[in-house]
C-alpha cells in the first residue's frame, strides 16, 4: 500500500474586534425612559451618577479574548487599574461577557453602560 497524505484545509478563524462605546449616564437615561420614570426623578438619579465614558476594544478569535484597549473618547489610554469596582466589575465585565457569550450583570439583556457596539473581523 502506498502512503497517503491527507491535507485538511481549515479556514483560519478571523480575528474579532469588538468596540464598545461606554457612556453610562446615557445608558441609564435610556433605561429610565423605557420605564417611563418621571423627568424630575430621572434627573435626580442621573445627577447622582458620576459618569463613565470610554471606548473599550476587545480582540480575539471566536469567543477567546487575546487583548484589549481602553481609552477615553478622545483616544487617550486609560489604565484599567485606575477604574473603580463598578466600572471594572460591571461595565467592563459585561463587555467581556458579550465577547465570550457569557451572562451580563444582574442577568440583564445587554451590557451595562454600553450605548454602542461595533463588531469587525480583522
Amino acid at each position: 500500500m502506498g502512503k497517503y497524505e491527507f491535507i485538511v484545509n481549515r479556514r483560519k478563524a478571523a480575528m474579532r474586534k469588538v468596540i464598545f462605546k461606554i457612556d453610562d449616564k446615557e445608558y441609564f437615561r435610556r433605561e429610565l425612559e423605557k420605564e417611563n420614570v418621571p423627568n424630575d426623578i430621572k434627573e435626580e438619579i442621573l445627577n447622582s451618577v458620576k459618569g463613565f465614558k470610554s471606548i473599550y476594544t476587545l480582540y480575539g478569535n471566536e469567543k477567546q479574548v487575546d487583548r484589549y484597549e481602553l481609552t477615553d473618547q478622545d483616544g487617550n489610554k486609560i489604565n484599567i487599574n485606575d477604574l473603580n469596582g463598578y466600572e471594572k466589575g460591571v461595565v467592563l465585565n459585561d463587555c467581556y461577557a458579550y465577547f465570550t457569550g457569557g451572562n451580563y450583570h444582574s442577568n440583564a439583556s445587554q451590557p451595562c453602560g454600553v450605548v454602542g457596539i461595533l463588531e469587525e473581523e480583522v
